[in-house]
């Protein structure tokens, strides 16, 4: 039989949908310490530094993944429906390692405008990237829009400090 980890459960917490908001966020911030973020456009950037130091408090020296998902540009309904905007994405993926900080300053209204009204769910990577440190390093990446019309998008980034 194994050990019992040696932090608390309540330092690991995955958010998941949630039908009554008000007990969700009572059980976030009464019993595990997070409180609702604020003030950034992006609504992530506090969250993922907690990611990170939750991260750096495990005793052993483990490979940690993050994962960051949702849709690339991508709009379903309207007169826009079927709008892909390669060039943004690009971009976007670009960034992630080359100036992650200028992605915090994309409004939701400008996500809507240049990737479609589902393309605001990229602001799901930002989680993902602000866990990681300034010199996260591209390793892979891969984008596709395949029959369903959503831009899709993989990427592997390695967190590793550039000597």
């Amino acid at each position: 039989m194994s050990a019992a980890p040696a932090f608390p459960s309540t330092e690991v917490t995955c958010m998941l949908p949630v039908k009554d908001m008000d007990r969700a966020r009572r059980f976030y911030e009464q019993s595990v310490g997070l409180v609702p973020l604020g003030g950034k456009p992006d609504g992530t950037t506090d969250c993922t530094e907690a990611i990170a130091k939750a991260i750096a408090t495990f005793p052993q020296d483990l490979r940690v993944v993050i994962y960051g998902t949702g849709g690339m540009s991508h709009q379903l309904q309207g007169e826009r429906a079927g709008l892909i905007n390669r060039q943004f994405d690009t971009d976007f993926l670009d960034n992630l390692t080359k100036d992650p900080v200028s992605l915090t300053r994309i409004s939701h209204t400008e996500y809507m405008r240049e990737a479609g009204s589902e393309g605001v769910e990229m602001v799901m990577w930002h989680v993902m990237r602000g866990a990681l440190g300034e010199n996260a390093s591209e390793v892979y990446r891969h984008y596709h829009v395949p029959a369903s019309n959503t831009a899709a998008a993989l990427m592997i980034l390695d967190n590793r400090s550039i000597a």
